[in-house]
């Protein structure tokens, strides 16, 4: 991933893993629909838990646009989409099914972050999902 360090998000420009709440606050999510936020296009090295109720692959689920995860923090009351490129799907799958018997192990997550619109009844607002790209990018600790 050439030019990826270059392009971090200031919190992660040395390599540090940030949480979804370091996320949250460093990026202003949620932001105002039809207004780019300054991370989106940006590199971000994060950790958090992923709810394996919410993995879907479209090998399973031929309909969705993306394999993706759901990305939580510890609280369980903020979430990333994380977008997995066709190309790696079949290897980060594998590891997250890996991980299925330990939900407690957090995961690692070096992606873009692109912004997204989400509108709702009468309101809209901007949202953060995360490109995975490469299958080096998804790593877990080790289980206690």
């Amino acid at each position: 991933m050439s030019g990826t360090l270059s392009n971090m998000i200031s919190p992660c420009a040395h390599g540090k893993y940030i949480t979804l709440d370091e996320l949250y606050k460093s990026c202003g999510i949620p932001g105002s629909c039809n207004q780019k936020m300054e991370c989106e296009q940006k590199y971000v090295l994060l950790i958090g838990l992923i709810s394996y109720v919410n993995v879907w692959s479209k090998k399973e689920y031929p309909w969705l646009p993306h394999d993706k995860f759901l990305l939580y923090n510890e609280a369980g009351d903020k979430n990333i989409e994380v977008q997995i490129d066709p190309d790696v799907a079949d290897d980060a799958f594998k590891l997250i099914q890996a991980y299925k018997k330990h939900p407690e192990v957090p995961v690692l997550i070096m992606g873009r972050l692109i912004g997204v619109d989400l509108p709702t009844m009468n309101a809209c607002h901007r949202d953060l999902v995360i490109q995975l790209k490469s299958a080096e990018g998804i790593a877990f600790a080790s289980p206690n």
